[in-house]
């Protein structure tokens, strides 16, 4: 039997989606699930904004806060010593929640001085699966072939773009982010087009509102109340155009559009996924809390906003 890897390799992934699948296809490497999502939840600031994150998501995901510090107390801890390993492999695609991870472990890793140790996978489509959605779809034959076929050596250029990316994306640099979405990211080709769809999630100029909530209000006046899992699937399989949120992460963002007053979710002992949505009834009273894109609080006044037309991150008056 061929050796896919070696004790010493290991496998890091912004999720467990593959795990079982590499060790039933026989990777016997070490592996890392670093799966702090950037996506949602405050990004940037003045001083140590892990503290404002872990809060943030410990309140929205419904997860106990020391649970949550210890997690990814660990995953960061251990993206430390990385540079133990003789070699690491990255496995990611193509949407908006695996990109923003990758340009950070991209910008952390950049002065660990890996060389050839460090390998990129990334995808956005395998033959055979339609549609794809993410790495999690691959048997553990198909993770083999991907890691036969497409493994390459993170190049000085690929770590270049993921420090520009990222440092704009964390200070909320207008100029430079629409500058990227604009050109494009050569070395790293899903970069920019993942950057573009994050930053359709800030509240657009002509409605106020980032595109996964547009997306989920236009089923809503389609198809009528729904489960939340049922808007779950129809967003994921139809509408949205980069797949990028888990089930979480989707239900944090109907819990925050409820307290915005646009839906008004169904109380019940069920699990959320079954819970009925229906489109709110007008009240002319509405409530807030915070819920960030990257550096920005989508409730503040100041908030950039998404001009459609223009295809870029504007301010308005």
């Amino acid at each position: 039997m061929t050796t896919l890897d070696t004790p010493n390799t290991l496998h890091i992934r912004c999720g467990s989606d593959i795990q079982r699948g590499l060790q039933a296809a026989g990777f016997i490497g070490d592996f890392l699930e670093f799966s702090d999502p950037f996506c949602q939840g405050p990004v940037g600031g003045d001083g140590d904004w892990t503290a404002r994150r872990n809060a943030f998501l410990a309140t929205h995901y419904e997860i106990p806060l020391a649970d949550l510090q210890q997690r990814q107390t660990l995953a960061y801890k251990r993206l430390c010593s990385v540079s133990q390993y003789a070699h690491i492999v990255l496995w990611f695609e193509h949407d908006n929640y695996d990109q923003l991870i990758l340009a950070y472990l991209l910008t952390r890793l950049a002065d660990a001085n890996l060389g050839t140790r460090l390998e990129l996978i990334c995808i956005s489509a395998f033959a055979g699966i339609e549609p794809f959605i993410g790495l999690g779809q691959l048997s553990p034959d198909q993770l083999e072939q991907l890691y036969t076929e497409q493994r390459q050596v993170v190049s000085a250029a690929q770590y270049q773009e993921a420090h520009k990316l990222w440092y704009a994306f964390e200070q909320g640099n207008l100029t430079e982010l629409n500058r990227i979405i604009r050109q494009g990211t050569q070395a790293l080709p899903f970069l920019a087009a993942a950057l573009k769809r994050q930053m359709q999630e800030l509240p657009w100029t002509d409605c106020g509102m980032g595109l996964t909530l547009q997306l989920t209000l236009q089923m809503l006046r389609d198809k009528g109340p729904c489960t939340c899992g049922q808007l779950f699937r129809e967003l994921t399989l139809k509408l949205e155009p980069l797949p990028h949120l888990g089930d979480l992460m989707f239900w944090a963002l109907l819990k925050q559009a409820a307290v915005q007053g646009l839906i008004e979710i169904a109380p019940s002992r069920t699990d959320w996924p079954q819970r009925m949505v229906s489109i709110a009834t007008p009240t002319g009273a509405t409530s807030t809390s915070s819920w960030w894109v990257g550096p920005f609080d989508i409730n503040r006044t100041d908030c950039p906003r998404w001009d459609p037309v223009t295809g870029q991150i504007v301010v308005t008056e």
